[in-house]
């Protein structure tokens, strides 16, 4: 392996994450206060479900036709499957993945442990 990952984590901190139980409200609060256009969702274990990003809400939203207050939601009716990536493989394959992937996170078991 080339360059590992992990090797543009050098300072990991806690990755913002958001509980698939928490609401939209919720979600889209952090993903703004943090300009953040996307965040991983976790379980109650801390173990990565998904992702939600600005698109799967938008997404959501058009689908449920204001029939159901989509700020009221649970995030887990708004994620989809995030791409991941292992800490310790080669950031070459970071590079091809993100070419089809407008995020990337980064896991360390199934854990979240980046935002790339």
């Amino acid at each position: 392996m080339l360059y590992p990952v992990e090797k543009l984590l050098p300072n990991r901190n806690a990755v913002l994450c958001v509980n698939g139980k928490e609401t939209v409200r919720d979600a889209l609060v952090k993903m703004v206060r943090h300009d953040y256009s996307q965040l991983p969702v976790i379980d109650d274990a801390g173990n990565l479900t998904g992702i939600i990003t600005e698109r799967t809400i938008t997404r959501t939203y058009y689908h449920v036709s204001e029939s159901i207050p989509l700020f009221n939601l649970t995030v887990d009716h708004c994620q989809s499957p995030a791409v991941t990536l292992s800490i310790d493989q080669d950031i070459f394959e970071a590079l091809d993945r993100l070419q089809s992937a407008s995020a990337l996170v980064i896991t360390e078991g199934r854990k979240p442990v980046g935002l790339l």
